[in-house]
C-alpha cells in the first residue's frame, strides 16, 4: 500500500519536518501504534497506573511522533509522566505541541551523532504513568491515539533512517475499567454535574437538599487552592440552582484548565470536576 510520506532534515542536532510533497515512499500497511494498559481494571485514587504505547514497525526507524488522548477528569498525569523502555532507550524524547487537557503529544528522534534506532519488531516505545482521580465514577474509559482533526495533522508517524516519514496507518485504542462508583445515596443532597461542561464564560449548578442546613459551595483549582465561594448560607429541603462566571474572588477571569466544585451540607461533602476552556 502506498502512503504519503515527508522528509526530515537535520538541524541543531535534531530531525525536523519538511513538507509532504517532497518525497513519497511505499510502506507496508501493517505498521501499528497500540495502547497497552498495564491493568484492565483500576480503582479511584490509584496511583502510578502504567499505559504503554506499543509500536509495530516493518522498517528500521530513527524517530516517531505520537498523540495520546484521554479523559482529563479521570486520568491525572503522574510525576514523572513517562519513561523510556529498552526499544527507545537511546532516543531523545520530549513533549511537543501546545499543552491541552486530555492530550499529550510526544516526539522522539535520534540526534545526528546518535546511534539510537528502533529495529523492525513489536514492543513498547513509551511508557506513560497516570494517577486515577479519587472522585472518578465507575465505568469504561477509553485511551486512544488520535491525529489532530483541526487543522488536520498526522501526529502519529515514524521516520526511517533515511529521513522518510510514514503516517502510521493503524492506531489502536484501549479501555480501562474503573470500579467503585461513588455512593451518592448516602449523602444528604444530590449534586448534579455542572452544565455546560466544558465551558467558557459561565456554568450552572443544580442540587437537591434532603435536609435543611448551611450549604457551602466552593470552587478549587487543580492544585486544591480555593478560587471562589459561591454559596455559604442556610437553605431548606428542595431544588436549588446557582452559577459561576469563571472568575476568582477578585472578579478576574480564571485561566483555562480543570477545576473542582465542592458542596458541603451537615458535615457531608461531595466534589465534581469541570473544565474551563478559552
Amino acid at each position: 500500500m502506498k502512503l504519503k510520506a515527508i522528509l526530515f532534515i537535520a538541524t541543531f542536532g535534531y530531525l525536523l519536518f519538511l513538507p509532504d510533497y517532497l518525497k513519497s515512499q511505499t510502506f507496508l500497511d501493517t505498521d501499528t501504534l497500540k495502547i497497552v494498559p498495564s491493568l484492565d481494571t483500576v480503582t479511584p485514587g490509584q496511583s502510578g497506573v502504567q499505559v504503554s504505547v506499543h509500536l509495530t514497525n516493518t522498517v528500521t526507524i530513527a524517530g516517531f511522533t505520537l498523540r495520546l488522548v484521554y479523559n482529563p477528569f479521570t486520568f491525572i498525569p503522574a510525576s514523572p509522566l513517562y519513561s523510556k523502555p529498552p526499544r527507545s532507550q537511546q532516543m531523545n524524547i520530549f513533549q511537543g505541541g501546545s499543552p491541552s487537557p486530555g492530550v499529550i503529544t510526544f516526539i522522539a528522534s535520534r540526534s545526528v551523532s546518535s546511534s539510537g534506532i528502533i529495529s523492525p519488531g513489536t514492543g513498547s516505545v513509551v511508557d506513560f504513568f497516570f494517577d486515577i482521580d479519587p472522585l472518578s465514577f465507575g465505568g469504561d474509559y477509553e485511551i486512544k491515539l488520535e491525529n489532530d482533526p483541526d487543522p488536520p495533522v498526522y501526529d502519529n508517524s515514524m521516520s526511517d533512517t533515511s529521513g522518510t516519514v510514514l503516517y502510521i496507518p493503524i492506531l489502536k485504542s484501549a479501555t480501562v475499567y474503573i470500579e467503585g462508583v461513588l455512593q451518592e445515596d448516602k449523602l444528604p443532597f444530590s449534586l448534579k454535574q455542572n452544565y455546560p461542561n466544558p465551558f467558557n464564560r459561565q456554568t450552572n449548578f443544580e442540587f437537591f437538599l434532603f435536609e435543611d442546613g448551611e450549604v457551602v459551595l466552593e470552587v478549587f483549582d487543580i492544585r486544591g487552592k480555593k478560587v471562589k465561594t459561591l454559596l455559604k448560607q442556610g437553605m431548606t429541603i428542595g431544588d436549588h440552582k446557582t452559577f459561576w462566571d469563571a472568575a476568582d474572588f477578585k472578579g478576574n477571569p480564571v485561566p483555562a484548565g480543570v477545576y473542582f466544585y465542592r458542596l458541603k451540607l451537615n458535615g457531608k461533602t461531595q466534589a465534581k470536576k469541570m473544565l474551563v476552556i478559552k
